[in-house]
């Protein structure tokens, strides 16, 4: 399983109407580094973002 990895700059919270709280932001392709060997590597690269409805307990 992948790691997020994200950079705390490429990525923001918000909330949406008192009670959504919204995840977005992107991750970019990581440089390769000189000298590494892989055998194979699946990561997916792109923006996202992800809405979670929250209830009056969860908000407060």
């Amino acid at each position: 399983m992948s790691q997020l990895r994200l950079k705390p700059g490429n990525i923001k919270v918000s909330m949406e109407d008192d009670n959504v709280l919204v995840i977005n932001g992107e991750r970019k392709l990581e440089e390769e580094k000189e000298g590494a060997n892989y055998v194979r590597t699946e990561r997916w690269i792109g923006k996202f973002m992800k809405k979670f409805r929250l209830s009056r307990m969860q908000i407060l």
